[in-house]
């Protein structure tokens, strides 16, 4: 079990929680990794880590293969499938 010094902690989210570093995170999403079906915590990480090997060398994931849309695509047709649309 690891545990942080409480001055430790409190730098860690002053320098987190920046404008500045907050600036750096635009290009994150949400829901991270690739759409694999991934179910697994060993699944989803490599899911995660295909998406940072593919952005560090940057190559364009279409929208479609992201786990982000996948779910977002997945809410909708729950939604339409129960009003009957």
């Amino acid at each position: 079990m690891f545990a942080f010094r409480s001055d430790t902690a409190s730098a860690i989210g002053s320098s987190c929680c920046s404008t500045s570093a907050m600036s750096n995170c635009s290009g994150l999403d949400g829901a991270a990794g690739i759409n694999i079906g991934s179910r697994t915590p060993s699944e989803i990480a490599w899911s995660i880590l295909a998406a940072i090997v593919a952005a560090k060398n940057g190559v364009k994931m279409p929208d479609q293969v992201m786990v982000s849309s996948a779910k977002e695509a997945a809410s909708m047709a729950a939604q339409s499938a129960v009003c009957g649309v």
